[in-house]
């Protein structure tokens, strides 16, 4: 996409919302309030079809696995464990967030929080090998 056409979708969107989301300035353009508000937003909605199209780079849909993984169990048994697993589901891609402490409370990015247990699990945890 050209300069030309960027401009013309942001003064497109500006028209729409009836907002100047940029101050042209003579070192470059600011965000207005306006703009910074829309910012993290806008970002956000990017990324995410990002990652939706990027699920079919190689031709086939492939699912996003978000694990919230404590690091010594991601160490000690879920990496040498993913070779098998990414052999088992081709079509799923894995995608971990280290933390140093298991939570009860999972996390917004995490489809599925992992921890390792010395204790017998509690009420609606599952044992998986």
């Amino acid at each position: 996409m050209t300069q030309a056409a960027i401009s013309q979708q942001i003064q497109r969107l500006e028209e729409i919302l009836g907002h100047q989301l940029f101050k042209r300035a003579w070192t470059g353009l600011i965000l207005t309030d306006v703009g910074a508000a829309l910012h993290p937003v806008l970002t956000r909605s990017l990324d995410q079809m990002a990652e939706a199209l990027a699920r079919f780079q190689s031709g086939r849909y492939r699912e996003v696995l978000h694990l919230g993984v404590v690091t010594t169990f991601a160490t000690g048994w879920l990496i040498p464990r993913l070779t098998d697993f990414e052999a088992a589901h081709p079509d799923v891609s894995l995608a971990s967030s280290p933390t140093t402490t298991a939570s009860r409370s999972p996390r917004r990015d995490c489809t599925w929080p992992c921890a390792l247990a010395t204790a017998r699990p509690g009420p609606g945890s599952r044992l998986i090998r």
